[in-house]
């Protein structure tokens, strides 16, 4: 005899000709989970064994084989590639936000702020060109660090800066500057040896107004008593001789601004208060006034004294 009815459970099935009794005696069986990861085991319903199917996620694949089941995942570069910030919960490193960056903010004295535009506002009095000017005004290089490229003054700095050479001596201490050969010194002795015992004007200068000057009053000569001077070729001014004066106008002869002659007559008025006695004659020179040392050659018309007893042109037969 066979039995072919799966039907049956537990109970009595008759039948024309047999009974069969079915009992239920035998485990209850159900699916357990172990670990603390996802269960795969659902429940049992009646005799069924539920489990839960497996199902790949973005970037895993789960591949179905006769004995084993395969997971794969995809690179992890290609899953983050298409990650954003929307995909990943925030963590102790925050999200920007306006809010977040105008909290962070904060401003004091003349400055306001409002956290909740994120506005600055300079609320102070503002500083001007004129308010620079003023205090610039109380500030001096000592105020100002020196910069290497553009250094200060100082005698130090600029003594350094200089040097000689040849000739010439430098003192980088002190500054002074000297030459070591020729002098003025030197050129003045030369200058005053000049060549064949000849000597250049040492005594005499020529002032502003172009006139020839001697140093020292009363003390050197025009000419001497071998060495004597052709012509004095005077205008109509004075000749000085000690506090007396004598020039020619027009002919006529004036003694301390008085005429005393012409070219035809002495005036009488005046000629009879001069004692002309013994000083000059028309042909000679009384030695009293040969100690007036202008020489001439005695011998050109004009001439007005030589020495003694020198014939002279007075000009007058």
């Amino acid at each position: 005899m066979s039995i072919e009815d799966s039907s049956v459970t537990s109970g009595t099935r008759n039948s024309p000709n047999v009974t069969i009794q079915v009992t239920t005696a035998g485990e209850v069986n159900s699916g357990l989970n172990v670990g603390n990861a996802a269960e795969v085991f659902k429940d049992k319903n009646a005799a069924y064994l539920r489990f839960r199917t497996l199902e790949g996620g973005a970037g895993v694949s789960i591949v179905e084989n006769d004995d084993t089941i395969t997971f794969s995942v995809d690179d992890i570069s290609n899953q983050i590639g298409a990650l954003s910030t929307d995909d990943i919960d925030e963590g102790s490193r925050l999200y920007y936000s306006d809010t977040l960056a105008r909290a962070a903010i904060s401003a004091s004295g003349e400055i306001a702020y409002n956290s909740s535009t994120g506005e600055l506002t300079f609320v102070g009095t503002h500083y001007t060109s004129a308010d620079f000017d003023t205090d610039l005004a109380t500030k001096t290089t000592a105020d100002l660090t020196e910069d290497p490229s553009a250094k200060y003054y100082t005698d130090t700095r600029a003594r350094a800066a200089i040097s000689g050479t040849d000739d010439v001596s430098y003192d980088a201490v002190t500054g002074e500057i000297s030459v070591t050969t020729y002098k003025t010194a030197d050129f003045t002795n030369d200058f005053a040896a000049a060549t064949d015992g000849k000597h250049f004007l040492l005594n005499w200068a020529e002032d502003n107004d172009g006139h020839l000057i001697p140093d020292s009053d009363i003390t050197f000569d025009i000419g001497s008593a071998t060495n004597r001077v052709r012509d004095l070729w005077l205008d109509d001014s004075t000749l000085h001789m000690g506090t007396d004066t004598i020039r020619v106008d027009e002919g006529d002869i004036i003694i301390n601004g008085d005429v005393v002659a012409t070219e035809d007559f002495v005036n009488d008025s005046i000629a009879s208060n001069v004692d002309f006695t013994g000083y000059a004659t028309e042909t000679y020179v009384d030695t009293a006034l040969s100690n007036v040392d202008i020489f001439l050659d005695g011998g050109s018309s004009g001439t007005v004294f030589g020495p003694t007893d020198q014939v002279i042109d007075a000009g007058a037969s």
